[in-house]
């Protein structure tokens, strides 16, 4: 479909969020 080519060429600039979210998440967590 015309919506999977941009997120195909966003996915590693998401995965770079998605990493940063889940670390501060895990993170925020350890420290609690």
């Amino acid at each position: 479909s015309n919506l999977s080519k941009p997120l195909i060429g966003l996915s590693p600039s998401w995965e770079m969020v998605l990493g940063l979210k889940i670390s501060l998440t895990t993170n925020s967590v350890a420290i609690n």
